[in-house]
């Protein structure tokens, strides 16, 4: 499934508004639904693509443990050529 995620990316050869927003879900269904599994939480901030916060738990038995680290991703204009930040 990640390398069709990714193979949908990089047939993108001009980027579109409506062609990364469907990326971009594709991306995010799949994000979100292989992090549950991990106790991290991803989530849209104002309904906007751009945008998302997210939580990961501390992995257990660590210095971490119990502890939450709450991120929030910036989603560039031109993604899929630039990264996210952090």
């Amino acid at each position: 499934m990640v390398l069709a995620v990714y193979k949908s990316v990089e047939l993108l050869s001009t980027p579109s508004i409506n062609a990364v927003c469907v990326n971009l879900n594709i991306i995010i269904i799949y994000f979100v639904i292989q992090v549950a599994k991990c106790h991290i939480k991803v989530e849209l901030v104002n309904d906007n693509y751009t945008e998302l916060s997210g939580e990961i738990v501390g992995p257990p038995d660590t210095a971490y443990d119990g502890g939450k680290f709450l991120l929030e991703i910036k989603i560039p204009d031109t993604y899929p050529f630039n990264p996210p930040k952090v």
